[in-house]
């Protein structure tokens, strides 16, 4: 039995990275208005392609912890990968309570802690701990978010 390959063209991941992303299309697929309640969330164990494995950090835990809003933090998608285009920066920690260390980051459908479903996710290439009284913060363009184009 013969397997035939495919590809979903540039034009179409970009327009499905728009939606992961909060910003609206206008494109081949339709016109859809973004959804404006993506969170970023920060994780203790790292995400996988199954949405229940990972842990986030928790208000319990982790002080002044909360998921940052999304939208408006993105480039717009270009050959199936799109890119943050600000700073991503979590509240400090307060109350002499040092954070989790955090080893990834993941789009969430919500910005609920602990809430909602992981739409995407991406590792750290380093490690952080914050200290009580410090932020996390990811600079602009270190995030970047790709869709692979095969499809079987």
């Amino acid at each position: 039995m013969a397997v035939w390959t495919g590809a979903f063209a540039d034009r179409t991941r970009n327009e499905w990275l728009k939606l992961l992303t909060g910003q609206n299309t206008t494109g081949d697929l339709g016109s859809f208005t973004a959804l404006t309640t993506f969170g970023l969330a920060l994780f203790s164990t790292d995400p996988t392609n199954s949405d229940t494995a990972g842990s986030e950090l928790t208000t319990a835990a982790n002080t002044n912890y909360l998921r940052i809003a999304s939208s408006g933090k993105w480039y717009a998608p270009s050959g199936g990968s799109v890119s943050t285009s600000a700073e991503c920066r979590w509240p400090a920690g307060t109350c002499g309570n040092n954070w989790s260390t955090v080893v990834g980051v993941g789009v969430m459908t919500n910005m609920t802690v602990g809430a909602g479903n992981l739409l995407a996710y991406m590792p750290l290439f380093i490690d952080y701990a914050p200290l009580s009284g410090s932020f996390m913060a990811i600079g602009a363009g270190a995030l970047t978010l790709s869709l692979a184009g095969t499809i079987l």
